[in-house]
């Protein structure tokens, strides 16, 4: 049995956990403090507008080779609350990150594993209008991708293709990690849910009802509504749940006459749900994914029936394995099912998870252009097929004229690792140019993508003698991606590297240092009177 019994000792009824927030903090920083090498810098406590707790957990080198982020937000009721969020967060983008990179539990295709009986099918994964392209469906159907060994919530084993789900589809959604297994099988279950429901709803514009601020009852919550009431922000409760059975609060805080923020809380419990959707939505002012136009979500404020905080049904209980059946039956009604992979690090055994629910919406407008062909050319890199790479970006080329520059730097990967640098240079150098009028992409995206073409170009300038271009790359680099990581580069994109390349990433790496800490001292100093730090870890 997988899933076992297990109790939450801890309620102050905004939260509920298997032991309180101190304790988590406390177990957290001592395994950190011995890992080695680091992943945890130092964190800072935020001076937000609505001086709800709020901290900022940045990682090492080592920690953005994994998590492709700088660090994360921390957010809770109380301080020691933010906290615990935060380096809980640091440890599941890591600790999946790594799993992904290292978890492969065996290569093969949709159509070998169909036939072997594997519950996750193809069609699990083609349920999105952007993923419908008649001749890359066809190729993924036979392409050798890597596969993970998971389970469904009914514990039955499966292989799940889950970095083709993290590129394609989810991000870092439905990363989890807990005080135990069942608490962060949960959280991302919930997670998968909260995303899937405010997806569902602006897509189709759904009236959803009012929930009177008048009945909620519970002291923190209250807090936190009165904290943005008291700068002239009025706060909307809705219910988000559509009927689906468990909390599923939407908090819409308005904070100009045309803009507001937009947040979702999941949780088995009511009081517990409305104070995720409060703190999550103190934490993203100005975050482009959670920031409308009122003129332009106009659906949300239309004249609904309102309701009161005690009719949202709880499905609460003391034993966590009792919700995640709840849960299970639930989705069941709605012919959905969960899966999941449990990628705790074996170092750090701290709990955590990777959920996916096939029928579940995702909205990540960063990734919407991603497509099957990126998927499949990403999928031939990882796997180490130099066959299937050249055929999928020629089949590309071919096929999704409109990111040319998508499959420039791909090629520029392919040619990099079998050490052709000055073809690999052309490839860098035209996916750069064409990146910028990519106008279909966020712009967030564009810097990334910008970002890799610029560190592979340093890469190769450095293996060819150029240092002039080396030195000037890397400044542009440290302008237009201050937080960018050679380490994530070699992460991801070092399948078979040749003992000249680990070379080449270790001489790179240590001049991309040397700027960044030069660039970052300046910053710091200039940020130094907004933020508190309050713990340096250092690095090993």
């Amino acid at each position: 049995m997988i899933i076992k019994d297990c109790f939450k000792d801890y309620n102050d009824k905004a939260i509920s956990k298997v032991v309180p927030p101190e304790v988590t903090c406390r177990r957290v920083l001592k395994k950190l403090n011995n890992l080695a090498p680091s992943i945890l810098a130092y964190y800072i406590e935020l001076r937000t507008q609505l001086d709800i707790p709020q901290i900022r957990v940045v990682g090492t080198d080592d920690y953005q080779a994994f998590a492709r982020s700088m660090g994360q937000n921390g957010k809770g009721h109380s301080r020691t609350q933010a906290l615990a969020s935060g380096l809980m967060e640091l440890v599941e983008r890591y600790s999946c990150g790594k799993y992904l990179k290292n978890g492969i539990s065996l290569v093969s295709s949709f159509k070998n594993l169909e036939l072997k009986g594997n519950p996750f099918r193809l069609e699990d994964i083609l349920k999105y209008p952007r993923l419908t392209e008649r001749k890359a469906k066809k190729e993924l159907e036979t392409a050798k991708i890597s596969w993970y060994r998971g389970y469904t919530l009914e514990e039955e084993e499966v292989y799940i293709p889950m970095n083709l789900i993290r590129y394609l589809l989810e991000g870092s959604n439905g990363m989890a990690s807990g005080n135990s297994f069942e608490e962060a099988l949960l959280h991302g279950i919930c997670e998968v849910i909260e995303r899937h429901f405010i997806a569902l709803i602006e897509e189709r514009k759904i009236k959803t009802p009012f929930i009177d601020k008048t009945t909620v009852n519970l002291p923190a919550a209250r807090y936190l509504i009165n904290k943005a009431e008291v700068l002239g922000q009025k706060i909307y409760i809705k219910d988000f749940s559509l009927g689906f059975g468990m909390p599923v609060i939407g908090v819409i805080r308005k904070t100009t006459r045309d803009t507001c923020t937009i947040t979702v809380g999941v949780a088995t419990d009511r009081d517990e749900a409305l104070t995720r959707a409060l703190t999550e939505n103190s934490q993203v002012q100005g975050n482009a994914e959670a920031t409308r136009k009122i003129s332009l979500s106009g659906y949300h404020f239309l004249r609904n029936k309102s309701i009161s905080m005690q009719d949202i049904p709880n499905i609460a209980d003391s034993n966590i394995r009792l919700e995640i059946e709840r849960i299970k039956v639930l989705l069941r009604k709605q012919e959905m099912r969960a899966f999941f992979v449990i990628a705790t690090d074996k170092i750090l055994n701290i709990p955590c998870v990777y959920v996916y629910i096939p029928q579940c919406k995702f909205s990540f407008p960063r990734i919407e252009y991603r497509n099957i062909w990126m998927g499949l050319v990403l999928e031939s890199l990882v796997v180490k097929d130099n066959a299937a790479t050249r055929k999928y970006i020629n089949k590309a080329g071919q096929n999704d004229k409109a990111n040319q520059a998508i499959y420039s730097f791909y090629r520029g990967i392919y040619l990099r690792q079998q050490l052709r640098y000055s073809e690999a240079i052309r490839s860098f150098l035209n996916a750069g140019k064409a990146i910028n009028r990519m106008t279909h992409l966020e712009p967030v995206e564009r810097v990334e993508i910008r970002s890799f073409a610029i560190a592979n170009l340093v890469l190769c300038y450095q293996a060819t003698g150029n240092t002039g271009k080396v030195i000037g790359y890397l400044l542009n680099l440290s302008e237009i991606n201050p937080c960018f990581s050679f380490k994530q580069l070699r992460s991801y994109f070092s399948a078979g590297l040749a003992a000249k390349e680990r070379k080449l990433f270790d001489k790179v790496f240590d001049l991309y240092q040397n700027v960044r800490a030069l660039r970052g001292k300046i910053a710091l100093k200039k940020a130094g009177s907004s933020l508190k730090v309050h713990k340096y870890l250092g690095t090993r």
